[in-house]
């Protein structure tokens, strides 16, 4: 039985932040269909701002040596969609 914890990141305020989920079908330590039933549905169902990327087979805690462009693209896309889309520019 798995027993790790996931705790949600939260503000000062107690507001959540966006999540990024990088994961492997094929990850021995936390098995996908865990992951998803276990720590996304809830998410899903308490409405949460969340994204993932899950590729077939990567080893654990390896994503960015197997699929380096598509980790990049992940991550940076992710910062781009939650955190710089909506800055405006100071420089006129």
């Amino acid at each position: 039985m798995i027993t790790k914890v996931f705790i949600s990141c939260r503000d000062l305020s107690g507001e959540y932040w966006p999540e990024l989920f990088i994961y492997s079908k094929t990850d021995f330590y936390l098995p996908w269909k865990y992951l998803e039933k276990s720590v996304l549905e809830p998410r899903v169902e308490k409405k949460r701002d969340f994204t993932t990327k899950r590729w077939d087979k990567s080893p654990h805690v390896a994503h960015l040596k197997a699929h380096k462009k598509d980790y990049e693209d992940a991550v940076l896309n992710f910062l781009y969609e939650k955190y710089f889309k909506n800055i405006k520019s100071i420089n006129k």
